[in-house]
Protein backbone atom coordinates (compact mmCIF):
# COMPACT_ATOMS: atom_id res chain seq x y z
CA UNK A 1 0.00 0.00 0.00
CA UNK A 2 2.68 2.47 1.09
CA UNK A 3 4.84 1.57 -1.88
CA UNK A 4 1.88 2.04 -4.26
CA UNK A 5 1.16 5.50 -2.82
CA UNK A 6 4.84 6.39 -3.16
CA UNK A 7 4.87 5.28 -6.78
CA UNK A 8 1.75 7.28 -7.64
CA UNK A 9 3.01 10.40 -5.89
CA UNK A 10 6.40 10.02 -7.53
CA UNK A 11 4.90 9.73 -10.99
CA UNK A 12 2.84 12.89 -10.40
CA UNK A 13 5.96 14.77 -9.24
CA UNK A 14 7.95 13.58 -12.24
CA UNK A 15 5.23 14.45 -14.78
CA UNK A 16 4.53 17.92 -13.39
CA UNK A 17 8.23 18.63 -12.94
CA UNK A 18 8.93 17.52 -16.51
CA UNK A 19 6.14 19.77 -17.85
CA UNK A 20 7.55 22.77 -16.01
CA UNK A 21 11.03 22.02 -17.32
CA UNK A 22 9.73 21.68 -20.90
CA UNK A 23 7.94 25.03 -20.60
CA UNK A 24 11.08 26.64 -19.21
CA UNK A 25 13.22 25.30 -22.06
CA UNK A 26 10.62 26.37 -24.62
CA UNK A 27 10.38 29.86 -23.12
CA UNK A 28 14.11 30.35 -23.56
CA UNK A 29 14.99 28.46 -26.74
CA UNK A 30 12.02 27.32 -28.85
CA UNK A 31 10.21 30.07 -30.83
CA UNK A 32 6.54 29.45 -31.53
CA UNK A 33 3.32 28.74 -29.62
CA UNK A 34 5.08 26.61 -26.99
CA UNK A 35 7.48 29.47 -26.28
CA UNK A 36 4.57 31.87 -25.86
CA UNK A 37 2.95 29.42 -23.44
CA UNK A 38 6.18 29.04 -21.46
CA UNK A 39 6.66 32.80 -21.20
CA UNK A 40 3.03 33.23 -20.15
CA UNK A 41 3.27 30.55 -17.46
CA UNK A 42 6.54 31.76 -15.94
CA UNK A 43 6.14 35.47 -16.69
CA UNK A 44 2.53 35.89 -15.54
CA UNK A 45 2.09 33.03 -13.09
CA UNK A 46 5.59 32.72 -11.61
CA UNK A 47 4.31 32.55 -8.01
CA UNK A 48 2.28 29.47 -8.89
CA UNK A 49 5.35 27.93 -10.50
CA UNK A 50 7.27 28.50 -7.25
CA UNK A 51 4.50 26.94 -5.16
CA UNK A 52 4.03 23.95 -7.47
CA UNK A 53 7.79 23.50 -7.83
CA UNK A 54 8.22 23.51 -4.04
CA UNK A 55 5.37 21.03 -3.60
CA UNK A 56 6.82 18.69 -6.24
CA UNK A 57 10.28 18.97 -4.68
CA UNK A 58 8.79 18.07 -1.30
CA UNK A 59 6.82 15.24 -2.89
CA UNK A 60 10.00 13.86 -4.40
CA UNK A 61 11.74 13.83 -1.02
CA UNK A 62 8.70 12.17 0.57
CA UNK A 63 8.65 9.49 -2.13
CA UNK A 64 12.31 8.82 -1.42
CA UNK A 65 11.58 8.36 2.30
CA UNK A 66 8.75 5.96 1.41
CA UNK A 67 11.21 3.68 -0.30
CA UNK A 68 11.16 4.73 -3.96
CA UNK A 69 14.61 6.32 -3.86
CA UNK A 70 15.33 6.69 -7.58
CA UNK A 71 11.83 7.91 -8.43
CA UNK A 72 11.90 10.35 -5.52
CA UNK A 73 15.26 11.84 -6.43
CA UNK A 74 14.18 12.09 -10.07
CA UNK A 75 11.01 14.00 -9.12
CA UNK A 76 12.92 16.36 -6.83
CA UNK A 77 15.58 16.93 -9.47
CA UNK A 78 12.99 17.88 -12.11
CA UNK A 79 11.22 20.25 -9.69
CA UNK A 80 14.43 22.06 -8.74
CA UNK A 81 15.04 24.06 -11.97
CA UNK A 82 11.37 25.06 -12.15
CA UNK A 83 11.45 26.24 -8.54
CA UNK A 84 14.67 28.20 -9.04
CA UNK A 85 13.56 29.75 -12.32
CA UNK A 86 10.25 30.74 -10.74
CA UNK A 87 12.15 32.53 -7.97
CA UNK A 88 14.43 34.23 -10.51
CA UNK A 89 11.35 35.52 -12.36
CA UNK A 90 9.35 36.59 -9.31
CA UNK A 91 12.11 38.55 -7.56
CA UNK A 92 12.56 41.37 -10.14
CA UNK A 93 8.80 41.50 -10.71
CA UNK A 94 8.29 42.10 -6.98
CA UNK A 95 10.99 44.79 -7.02
CA UNK A 96 9.25 46.62 -9.88
CA UNK A 97 5.89 46.25 -8.15
CA UNK A 98 7.17 47.79 -4.91
CA UNK A 99 9.00 50.58 -6.75
CA UNK A 100 5.80 51.53 -8.59
CA UNK A 101 3.67 51.49 -5.44
CA UNK A 102 2.09 48.06 -5.86
CA UNK A 103 2.13 45.70 -2.89
CA UNK A 104 2.15 42.00 -3.89
CA UNK A 105 -0.72 40.17 -2.18
CA UNK A 106 -2.16 36.67 -2.47
CA UNK A 107 -4.95 38.10 -4.64
CA UNK A 108 -2.70 39.74 -7.24
CA UNK A 109 0.10 37.19 -7.21
CA UNK A 110 -1.94 33.98 -7.25
CA UNK A 111 -4.67 35.03 -9.66
CA UNK A 112 -7.53 35.14 -7.17
CA UNK A 113 -10.35 36.84 -9.05
CA UNK A 114 -12.33 39.70 -7.53
CA UNK A 115 -16.09 39.36 -7.12
CA UNK A 116 -16.79 43.12 -7.28
CA UNK A 117 -19.32 44.48 -9.76
CA UNK A 118 -17.42 45.64 -12.84
CA UNK A 119 -20.30 46.10 -15.30
CA UNK A 120 -20.31 49.38 -17.25
CA UNK A 121 -22.66 52.14 -16.13
CA UNK A 122 -23.87 52.82 -19.63
CA UNK A 123 -23.72 51.45 -23.15
CA UNK A 124 -24.22 53.82 -26.07
CA UNK A 125 -23.99 53.74 -29.86
CA UNK A 126 -21.28 56.16 -30.91
CA UNK A 127 -21.55 55.57 -34.68
CA UNK A 128 -23.88 53.97 -37.21
CA UNK A 129 -22.06 52.98 -40.39
CA UNK A 130 -23.42 53.11 -43.92
CA UNK A 131 -24.23 49.40 -43.87
CA UNK A 132 -26.25 49.84 -40.68
CA UNK A 133 -23.58 48.45 -38.34
CA UNK A 134 -23.72 50.08 -34.93
CA UNK A 135 -20.47 50.67 -33.05
CA UNK A 136 -20.94 50.69 -29.31
CA UNK A 137 -19.16 52.36 -26.43
CA UNK A 138 -19.23 51.05 -22.87
CA UNK A 139 -18.88 53.73 -20.20
CA UNK A 140 -17.59 53.48 -16.63
CA UNK A 141 -18.38 56.77 -14.90
CA UNK A 142 -17.21 58.29 -11.59
CA UNK A 143 -19.73 58.49 -8.79
CA UNK A 144 -18.06 61.33 -6.90
CA UNK A 145 -18.46 65.03 -7.64
CA UNK A 146 -15.80 67.11 -9.37
CA UNK A 147 -15.29 70.88 -9.30
CA UNK A 148 -14.18 70.90 -12.92
CA UNK A 149 -14.72 68.71 -16.00
CA UNK A 150 -12.60 65.59 -15.75
CA UNK A 151 -9.84 64.08 -17.85
CA UNK A 152 -11.05 60.86 -19.49
CA UNK A 153 -9.68 57.68 -21.07
CA UNK A 154 -10.95 56.23 -24.35
CA UNK A 155 -9.90 52.56 -24.45
CA UNK A 156 -9.45 50.15 -27.36
CA UNK A 157 -9.44 46.44 -26.51
CA UNK A 158 -6.87 43.92 -27.69
CA UNK A 159 -7.45 40.80 -29.74
CA UNK A 160 -4.98 40.83 -32.61
CA UNK A 161 -7.26 42.98 -34.83
CA UNK A 162 -9.61 39.99 -35.28
CA UNK A 163 -11.28 39.59 -31.87
CA UNK A 164 -11.67 41.03 -28.41
CA UNK A 165 -14.35 42.75 -26.38
CA UNK A 166 -14.71 46.29 -24.97
CA UNK A 167 -15.50 44.76 -21.55
CA UNK A 168 -12.30 42.70 -21.28
CA UNK A 169 -10.65 45.16 -18.84
CA UNK A 170 -13.86 45.97 -16.96
CA UNK A 171 -12.31 45.61 -13.51
CA UNK A 172 -9.58 48.11 -14.29
CA UNK A 173 -12.06 50.47 -15.91
CA UNK A 174 -14.16 50.40 -12.74
CA UNK A 175 -11.08 51.19 -10.64
CA UNK A 176 -10.20 54.15 -12.85
CA UNK A 177 -13.77 55.45 -12.64
CA UNK A 178 -13.68 55.15 -8.86
CA UNK A 179 -10.45 57.18 -8.94
CA UNK A 180 -12.34 59.90 -10.84
CA UNK A 181 -11.48 59.12 -14.47
CA UNK A 182 -14.35 58.31 -16.85
CA UNK A 183 -13.48 55.38 -19.13
CA UNK A 184 -15.09 54.86 -22.53
CA UNK A 185 -14.21 51.48 -24.05
CA UNK A 186 -15.19 51.31 -27.71
CA UNK A 187 -15.84 48.78 -30.43
CA UNK A 188 -13.99 49.06 -33.72
CA UNK A 189 -14.28 47.07 -36.91
CA UNK A 190 -12.40 43.77 -36.88
CA UNK A 191 -10.89 41.66 -39.65
CA UNK A 192 -11.63 39.95 -41.95
CA UNK A 193 -11.64 41.72 -44.37
CA UNK A 194 -8.59 44.02 -44.08
CA UNK A 195 -9.47 46.92 -41.75
CA UNK A 196 -6.21 48.87 -41.60
CA UNK A 197 -7.97 52.12 -42.54
CA UNK A 198 -11.45 51.48 -41.13
CA UNK A 199 -10.38 50.57 -37.58
CA UNK A 200 -8.34 53.77 -37.01
CA UNK A 201 -11.22 55.75 -38.55
CA UNK A 202 -13.57 54.19 -35.99
CA UNK A 203 -11.25 55.27 -33.17
CA UNK A 204 -11.10 58.81 -34.54
CA UNK A 205 -14.90 58.81 -34.71
CA UNK A 206 -15.10 57.67 -31.07
CA UNK A 207 -12.81 60.53 -30.08
CA UNK A 208 -15.12 63.00 -31.84
CA UNK A 209 -18.18 61.44 -30.19
CA UNK A 210 -16.72 61.69 -26.70
CA UNK A 211 -15.86 65.33 -27.28
CA UNK A 212 -19.41 65.97 -28.48
CA UNK A 213 -20.75 64.29 -25.33
CA UNK A 214 -18.22 65.96 -23.03
CA UNK A 215 -20.68 68.34 -21.35
CA UNK A 216 -23.16 65.55 -20.57
CA UNK A 217 -20.37 63.26 -19.33
CA UNK A 218 -18.61 66.06 -17.37
CA UNK A 219 -15.42 65.49 -19.39
CA UNK A 220 -12.78 68.07 -20.30
CA UNK A 221 -12.56 67.72 -24.11
CA UNK A 222 -8.96 68.96 -24.05
CA UNK A 223 -7.86 66.31 -21.53
CA UNK A 224 -8.78 63.08 -23.29
CA UNK A 225 -6.29 60.20 -23.37
CA UNK A 226 -6.41 57.42 -25.96
CA UNK A 227 -5.34 54.02 -24.71
CA UNK A 228 -5.31 50.39 -25.66
CA UNK A 229 -3.74 46.98 -25.26
CA UNK A 230 -2.22 44.79 -27.99
CA UNK A 231 -4.03 45.74 -31.23
CA UNK A 232 -5.87 48.45 -29.31
CA UNK A 233 -2.54 49.95 -28.29
CA UNK A 234 -1.49 50.01 -31.93
CA UNK A 235 -4.70 51.82 -32.86
CA UNK A 236 -4.35 54.31 -30.01
CA UNK A 237 -0.83 55.21 -31.14
CA UNK A 238 -1.70 55.24 -34.84
CA UNK A 239 -4.62 57.62 -34.34
CA UNK A 240 -3.01 59.83 -31.70
CA UNK A 241 0.14 60.27 -33.78
CA UNK A 242 -1.67 60.39 -37.14
CA UNK A 243 -4.17 63.14 -36.31
CA UNK A 244 -2.78 66.59 -37.12
CA UNK A 245 0.09 64.88 -38.98
CA UNK A 246 1.15 66.86 -42.05
CA UNK A 247 1.74 64.70 -45.14
CA UNK A 248 5.38 64.03 -45.90
CA UNK A 249 6.89 65.46 -49.04
CA UNK A 250 5.43 63.60 -52.02
CA UNK A 251 2.80 61.92 -49.82
CA UNK A 252 -0.91 62.31 -50.48
CA UNK A 253 -3.06 63.68 -47.67
CA UNK A 254 -5.28 60.57 -47.91
CA UNK A 255 -2.54 58.56 -46.23
CA UNK A 256 -3.44 60.31 -42.98
CA UNK A 257 -6.09 59.23 -40.47
CA UNK A 258 -9.72 59.37 -41.56
CA UNK A 259 -12.90 59.22 -39.50
CA UNK A 260 -16.04 57.10 -39.66
CA UNK A 261 -18.25 60.02 -38.62
CA UNK A 262 -18.33 63.79 -38.61
CA UNK A 263 -15.27 66.00 -38.80
CA UNK A 264 -11.73 64.83 -38.12
CA UNK A 265 -10.93 65.48 -34.43
CA UNK A 266 -7.82 67.07 -33.01
CA UNK A 267 -5.22 64.78 -31.47
CA UNK A 268 -5.76 63.59 -27.88
CA UNK A 269 -3.77 64.94 -24.96
CA UNK A 270 -2.03 61.66 -24.18
CA UNK A 271 -1.63 57.98 -25.07
CA UNK A 272 -1.39 54.79 -23.02
CA UNK A 273 -0.19 51.76 -24.98
CA UNK A 274 0.14 48.30 -23.42
CA UNK A 275 2.06 45.67 -25.46
CA UNK A 276 1.31 47.47 -28.75
CA UNK A 277 2.51 46.44 -32.19
CA UNK A 278 4.59 49.48 -33.16
CA UNK A 279 6.38 48.29 -36.30
CA UNK A 280 4.29 45.80 -38.24
CA UNK A 281 7.03 45.23 -40.82
CA UNK A 282 8.97 43.30 -38.16
CA UNK A 283 7.75 39.71 -37.69
CA UNK A 284 7.13 38.10 -34.34
CA UNK A 285 9.86 36.07 -32.70
CA UNK A 286 8.35 33.02 -34.41
CA UNK A 287 8.90 34.71 -37.78
CA UNK A 288 5.26 35.26 -38.75
CA UNK A 289 2.92 38.23 -39.29
CA UNK A 290 -0.29 37.47 -37.34
CA UNK A 291 -1.70 40.84 -38.45
CA UNK A 292 -1.53 39.97 -42.17
CA UNK A 293 -5.31 39.47 -42.30
CA UNK A 294 -5.83 42.97 -40.90
CA UNK A 295 -3.41 44.49 -43.41
CA UNK A 296 -4.35 42.46 -46.48
CA UNK A 297 -1.27 40.31 -46.98
CA UNK A 298 2.46 40.11 -46.40
CA UNK A 299 4.73 43.17 -46.16
CA UNK A 300 5.54 42.71 -49.84
CA UNK A 301 1.87 42.38 -50.85
CA UNK A 302 0.53 45.24 -48.71
CA UNK A 303 3.43 47.64 -48.23
CA UNK A 304 1.16 50.70 -48.01
CA UNK A 305 -0.94 49.14 -45.26
CA UNK A 306 2.11 48.09 -43.23
CA UNK A 307 3.53 51.62 -43.42
CA UNK A 308 0.17 53.21 -42.54
CA UNK A 309 -0.48 51.00 -39.51
CA UNK A 310 3.03 51.17 -37.99
CA UNK A 311 3.13 53.95 -35.37
CA UNK A 312 6.92 54.12 -35.59
CA UNK A 313 6.49 55.73 -39.01
CA UNK A 314 4.50 58.58 -37.45
CA UNK A 315 7.07 59.63 -34.85
CA UNK A 316 7.79 63.36 -34.98
CA UNK A 317 7.99 66.34 -32.67
CA UNK A 318 5.03 67.64 -30.65
CA UNK A 319 3.28 64.30 -30.24
CA UNK A 320 1.03 63.64 -27.21
CA UNK A 321 2.86 62.44 -24.11
CA UNK A 322 2.94 58.67 -24.05
CA UNK A 323 2.99 55.85 -21.51
CA UNK A 324 4.35 52.61 -22.99
CA UNK A 325 4.33 49.36 -20.98
CA UNK A 326 5.76 46.19 -22.49
CA UNK A 327 6.90 42.75 -21.38
CA UNK A 328 10.61 42.02 -21.42
CA UNK A 329 10.15 38.79 -23.38
CA UNK A 330 7.14 39.72 -25.50
CA UNK A 331 7.44 37.44 -28.57
CA UNK A 332 5.02 39.60 -30.60
CA UNK A 333 6.60 43.02 -30.17
CA UNK A 334 10.09 42.20 -28.97
CA UNK A 335 11.94 44.38 -26.49
CA UNK A 336 14.34 45.47 -29.23
CA UNK A 337 11.44 46.85 -31.30
CA UNK A 338 9.79 48.50 -28.27
CA UNK A 339 13.11 50.06 -27.22
CA UNK A 340 13.69 51.38 -30.73
CA UNK A 341 10.24 52.95 -30.74
CA UNK A 342 10.74 54.61 -27.34
CA UNK A 343 14.19 55.85 -28.40
CA UNK A 344 12.72 57.33 -31.58
CA UNK A 345 10.18 59.24 -29.49
CA UNK A 346 12.84 60.54 -27.14
CA UNK A 347 14.92 61.57 -30.14
CA UNK A 348 12.03 63.83 -31.18
CA UNK A 349 11.72 65.17 -27.61
CA UNK A 350 8.36 63.50 -27.06
CA UNK A 351 7.50 62.98 -23.39
CA UNK A 352 7.47 59.18 -23.11
CA UNK A 353 7.73 56.77 -20.24
CA UNK A 354 8.60 53.19 -21.16
CA UNK A 355 8.20 50.60 -18.41
CA UNK A 356 9.49 47.10 -19.15
CA UNK A 357 7.89 44.41 -17.00
CA UNK A 358 10.60 41.85 -16.08
CA UNK A 359 10.21 38.44 -17.73
CA UNK A 360 6.77 39.45 -18.99
CA UNK A 361 5.34 38.16 -22.24
CA UNK A 362 2.80 39.71 -24.59
CA UNK A 363 0.05 39.12 -22.01
CA UNK A 364 2.13 40.04 -18.97
CA UNK A 365 -0.98 41.78 -17.61
CA UNK A 366 -3.18 38.68 -17.65
CA UNK A 367 -6.25 39.00 -15.40
CA UNK A 368 -5.69 38.84 -11.64
CA UNK A 369 -1.89 38.75 -11.81
CA UNK A 370 0.85 40.96 -10.41
CA UNK A 371 1.56 42.19 -13.94
CA UNK A 372 -2.02 43.43 -14.23
CA UNK A 373 -1.77 45.15 -10.85
CA UNK A 374 1.49 46.87 -11.85
CA UNK A 375 -0.09 48.01 -15.13
CA UNK A 376 -3.09 49.43 -13.30
CA UNK A 377 -0.98 51.26 -10.73
CA UNK A 378 1.49 52.69 -13.23
CA UNK A 379 -1.28 53.92 -15.53
CA UNK A 380 -3.23 55.55 -12.69
CA UNK A 381 -0.08 57.22 -11.31
CA UNK A 382 0.72 58.53 -14.80
CA UNK A 383 -2.80 59.89 -15.22
CA UNK A 384 -2.70 61.56 -11.81
CA UNK A 385 0.69 63.10 -12.58
CA UNK A 386 -0.16 64.56 -15.98
CA UNK A 387 -3.96 64.79 -15.92
CA UNK A 388 -4.88 65.68 -12.34
CA UNK A 389 -8.37 66.75 -11.37
CA UNK A 390 -10.06 68.86 -8.75
CA UNK A 391 -12.31 66.69 -6.60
Amino acid sequence: MKRGVATGLGVVAVVIGALLVVLAVAAIWIPGPLQELGIAVYGSYGPWVVIIGALMFGAGLLVRRLGRTVLGWFGAALATPALLLGLVVCAPQAVVAFSEGTVPTPANTLGIASTENTAPDRTAVYATLEDGTELQAQLWLPRNDSLDPRPALIWMHGGGFVGGDPAEDAGWHRELAEAGYPVISVQYRLSPPPRWQEAPSDVACALSWVREQSRELDIDPEQIVLGGSDAGGNLALTVAYGLDQPPAEGEEAESGIGTSCGDLPEAPAGVIAISPQVDLTVPTKAGDFPWAEFLGGSPQEAAEAYAYASPINRVREDLPRTLLITGQYDPVTTQAVADRFASALRGQRVDVRHLIYPFGGHDFDAPDTLGEEVRDTVALNWLEQWFPMEI
